[in-house]
């Protein structure tokens, strides 16, 4: 498609399948998109190869239906996946999956919570943070969690556009900051 990104091609391809799918699958059907779509963005050489025209087109299937089978993805999706192949588009594959997941969000209000900490969190500890910061976006949230001890204490929540903290590490850049100024 002359003048137009792999970026809009891709999402040209997720608006599409959530326009004639998007009401069939459940929030947990979209997480499984986005662990696939973060699978893919890791092993680029897999596309590589379903690119290569001298892989025969049944073989090429069969490693598309063992991998929606290894992350619990529906046939919808795997014949978007089949035409993205038809379309010699397959390398936008996980461009295409974070795209879908990420306009299901925009649509059902829904932002994807990091919560980082010092030290490992309590289920308690772990709600308390999802309630904060669904009161103070107005979002449904999905919350993630690791552990840095580099925060040396406290706690970091982030979304693609909110950021909250309050950790000793940053108390530091703060001091650092002042005393540089």
């Amino acid at each position: 498609m002359i003048g137009f990104s792999q970026s809009d091609i891709a999402k040209r391809y997720a608006h599409a399948y959530l326009n004639v799918f998007g009401d069939q699958h459940t929030f947990q059907d979209f997480c499984s998109m986005w662990r696939a779509s973060q699978f893919l963005s890791e092993h680029h050489s897999l596309l590589f190869y379903l690119s290569l025209p001298m892989i025969n087109e049944v073989d090429k299937k069969r490693f598309i239906d063992l991998f929606f089978e290894k992350f619990h993805l529906f046939d919808s999706l795997k014949q978007l996946f089949y035409l993205l192949l038809k379309n010699k588009h397959i390398f936008l594959a996980p461009d295409t999956l974070r795209d879908i997941y990420g306009l299901y969000k925009i649509k059902h209000n829904i932002a994807d919570l990091q919560v980082t900490s010092s030290i490992d969190l309590s289920e308690s500890m772990m709600q308390e943070f999802k309630d904060f910061f669904t009161k103070l976006s107005g979002q449904k949230v999905v919350v993630r969690h690791t552990v840095n001890p580099a925060l040396i204490a406290g706690v970091r929540m982030q979304t693609e556009t909110l950021l909250w903290e309050n950790s000793i590490a940053q108390q530091l850049r703060k001091l650092k900051q002042e005393l540089i100024a």
